[in-house]
């Protein structure tokens, strides 16, 4: 058999066993999608986002994310004014709450001054959405059901 056929059969099984430990529904698909890469610079890079995470994992024991499932369908269908179930609008919940867990958890990390290559930048990427996040909670139950109490 051909030694480029058999690394790329081994590179299939490395995606395919990753892929089982994404929180997520799109870092699932990513690593699925994933290529090896042919620069020096994207090597690198990649090595010291792996440095980032290696470093989580000793000091916290890994980022606290809950399986979450993909918003995207739901998000589009607002921006083209459309309408979200209980269920959807609990998910979209979601998102935001474990966004705001990920916001705390690396407030510890900068305040203990620990440095990253590449984690902060994408931290910071993140938004939270208290305002939204408060009414989604007192309006929808985790499992998408429609709070008594809850107000438009």
């Amino acid at each position: 058999m051909n030694s480029k056929i058999i690394k790329t059969l081994e590179f299939e099984k490395i995606r395919q066993q990753l892929s089982k430990h994404a929180a997520t529904e799109i870092g699932k698909q990513e690593l699925l999608t994933l290529q090896p890469y042919s620069t020096l610079e994207e090597v690198q890079r990649k090595q010291d986002e792996s440095d980032d995470g290696r470093k989580v994992l000793r000091l916290k024991g890994g980022i606290p994310i809950p399986r979450l499932v993909n918003i995207g369908l739901p998000l589009k269908r607002l921006q083209i004014g459309g309408n979200l179930n209980g269920k959807e609008i609990a998910q979209i919940g979601r998102v935001l709450s474990t966004t705001k867990e990920v916001l705390s958890f690396f407030d510890w990390f900068r305040e203990h001054e620990i440095e990253f290559y590449n984690l902060y930048q994408i931290v910071d990427g993140l938004v939270d959405l208290p305002e939204l996040r408060k009414r989604i909670n007192m309006s929808v139950s985790d499992d998408g059901d429609i709070l008594s109490d809850a107000s438009i």
